[in-house]
């Protein structure tokens, strides 16, 4: 069979980091596959152990899957008669996530299909489901994305090499005709490249799938199943002019349980959802707080911001990018239009869940200064604070804490202590276990329960804030940081629940921050990334970068940069090289069983714990990136153990007793 002619077939193309506990696209891919599945995870590193993670996901939902000893780095496995064998006796096959050059480079030889590649189409034609996640959703279209972020694609357009800045596409498997596929499309901030990889491949579709989430596709008819969505973009009637801009692009969000008509271009809403009415809660104008164009969820938030709108006041936003040296700043600009777009939504499991259809997305690059968004801390509400109370930044759970390295923090832990899991993914039973934790030492503690899908409801429950303010201190558990700040900035404004946190902060409450919300508390936060690839890749605000990507924070702790777990995760460089690129003076590494403490006048931080904290200088320091090294002299490096304080203001260190 040759490429992109199998055009009825079975597929899942899954967004990346698929979860084993994810009901909603196992069992959609359960009777695809009829219950068995062969796992080839040729796209990863370190194929045997994720291979092996694959398997058990599928297998604890029911699923009999056997791995598929195809590796890249010995391309005959794609020859081996038991490898054919297994793959035809499977019936349907899962590619895992990493890089999918490796399975292109793996299942093809001298430019020929190998008989291993041969078996997985002929299960194809014959009615197998093929799925893959991540870089295995990447090579499902004919052509497919090989790299490049949103800003390097819009400013460079198409290169040849995925170590050119720019869009690299190569070619792919083709069991997915119908445009051009991305991945962690959201998570990312990859609206940009998918443009850009839709309009030079010269197709009309780009279908970018979040994490979590999945597009079964049968035939020609295709479903969301997952935990966000797939968004479309329509290149129809979109122009473009010799600036790269591109315009008009008709961009629709599909929510999980939301079909697509890949033939004739037809979305088919879940039968649960209802239009979204202009009421007194409807959003009147832009968001005020502006974060990065290709920035993770920054699109997301911007349509969703425009479907609670009232359309007669209220029906464009934009966001910038903040470009890297040599790329040109991006305004992407989305629009709802009258008798066009619709926005509907439900509430399901008390979440809300939103299809948003025929939207307009424009992206121009932009010399406008009013157009520059300055990367200003998300808290200008702050000018002083109380020496009563305390902020306090935990280097990782204290559930994991020694007892004796416990009791240096009990002195913050006023009663009643509130628990607020935002941060966690299961918030409740986060909250819980630190509860119980909390009474094992006799203080007494409540449920702040602040998620994302009751953020709504909590700005509004004038009793809930009011119990705020009642509050000796309270303790914000770690998880993700991203999630936090996103909930406690909901749609670009700062919530009602955070200005009741900032004004019991000021009124002598302690706020006890752990782990990934220590870090969301500073006025920048590291979200992803490691030393390894700071060190090679830099920093960006670009949510698709490979290296270190920076997202505003909270600003409580406006001293500098704040992370975490920094000892056992080996998180000096990163922290160095964020400091650096952000023009940040101070970064402060927390260990593990440790935490700082902010005090006074907020220029006095105190070290608790086992190890305490280590203080990153870089105002007298020397950088420079030459053929991807980064070179660095004269950076200060002091730890400040249990007992000592830093003084921000003056840069000395004092010996406790």
């Amino acid at each position: 069979m040759k490429l992109g002619e199998s055009r009825h077939g079975r597929l899942a193309i899954i967004g990346g980091r698929l979860e084993a506990d994810n009901n909603s696209v196992f069992e959609a891919v359960k009777p695809l596959c009829n219950s068995r599945i062969a796992i080839i995870p040729t796209a990863s590193e370190i194929p045997l152990e994720v291979g092996a993670e694959a398997v058990q996901s599928f297998l604890d939902n029911g699923i009999r899957a056997e791995l598929v000893p195809i590796f890249s780095e010995d391309w005959r496995s794609a020859f081996s008669r038991d490898v054919v064998d297994l793959i035809h006796s499977c019936g349907s096959v899962f590619f895992t996530g990493g890089d999918q050059s490796r399975i292109m480079d793996c299942l093809f030889a001298n430019g020929q299909e190998t008989p291993a590649l041969q078996a997985i189409r002929k299960i194809h034609v014959a009615g197998g489901l093929i799925a893959g996640s991540s870089a295995g959703a990447a090579v499902m279209s004919s052509q497919m994305i090989l790299g490049g972020t949103s800003g390097e694609a819009l400013t460079f357009g198409r290169v040849e090499s995925v170590e050119t800045p720019g869009l690299a596409l190569g070619r792919g498997l083709g069991f997915f005709p119908w445009g051009i596929i991305d991945q962690h499309f959201i998570a990312r901030g990859r609206t940009g490249r998918l443009a850009v990889a839709v309009k030079t491949a010269g197709v009309r579709f780009g279908f970018g799938v979040d994490e979590n989430t999945a597009l079964i596709v049968d035939g020609s008819q295709a479903t969301v199943r997952g935990e966000t969505g797939v968004v479309i973009l329509d290149l129809n009637n979109a122009k473009t002019a010799e600036d790269n801009r591109i315009e008009n692009i008709t961009v629709s969000f599909l929510d999980d349980g939301d079909g697509y008509d890949l033939q004739r271009n037809k979305i088919t809403v879940s039968r649960d959802k209802k239009r979204i009415r202009v009421s007194k809660s409807s959003f009147q104008a832009p968001a005020p707080i502006k974060r990065c164009a290709f920035g993770s969820y920054t699109l997301h938030n911007l349509m969703l911001r425009l479907a609670k709108a009232d359309p007669a006041r209220y029906r464009t936003d934009s966001a910038s990018s903040w470009p890297e040296q040599g790329e040109i700043q991006w305004c992407v600009e989305v629009e709802r239009r009258r008798r066009r777009s619709r926005a509907l939504y439900a509430i399901r499991n008390g979440k809300t869940r939103f299809t948003l259809a025929n939207f307009y997305i424009h992206f121009r690059p932009t010399a406008d200064p009013a157009s520059t968004q300055i990367r200003t801390p998300i808290n200008t509400h702050h000018r002083y604070q109380p020496p009563q109370s305390r902020l306090v930044l935990l280097g990782n759970s204290p559930l994991q804490w020694k007892e004796r390295y416990v009791d240096t923090l009990k002195p913050y832990l006023v009663e009643p202590v509130g628990v607020m899991a935002t941060a966690a993914a299961q918030p409740r039973q986060v909250a819980f276990q630190y509860i119980d934790w909390l009474r094992e030492l006799n203080i007494r503690a409540v449920e702040l329960y602040v998620h994302e899908s009751n953020i709504e409801n909590r700005n509004k429950d004038a009793g809930f804030l009011r119990s705020i303010a009642r509050l000796g201190s309270v303790l914000v558990t770690g998880g993700n940081q991203r999630r936090l700040a996103q909930t406690l900035t909901y749609r670009g404004e700062i919530t009602q629940v955070l200005q009741s946190l900032y004004d019991a902060f000021e009124s002598n409450t302690n706020i006890i921050a752990v782990g990934a919300a220590a870090a969301a508390f500073g006025p920048r936060m590291i979200t992803s990334g490691d030393s390894f690839s700071a060190l090679r890749f830099g920093s960006s605000d670009d949510a698709g970068s490979e290296g270190v990507v920076m997202e505003q924070g909270l600003g409580v702790f406006e001293a500098g940069i704040v992370d975490q777990n920094f000892l056992k995760r080996g998180r000096l460089g990163r922290l160095l090289v964020a400091c650096a690129e952000e023009n940040i003076h101070y970064g402060f590494g927390i260990c593990e069983e440790s935490g700082l403490v902010m005090t006074g006048d907020s220029s006095m931080f105190s070290a608790i714990g086992h190890k305490g904290y280590i203080v990153v200088a870089t105002h007298n320091a020397d950088f420079s990136v030459m053929n991807n090294t980064f070179d660095v002299n004269g950076v200060e490096l002091r730890l400040v153990p249990p007992g000592s304080d830093f003084d921000v203001d003056k840069g000395n260190f004092s010996s406790g007793p």
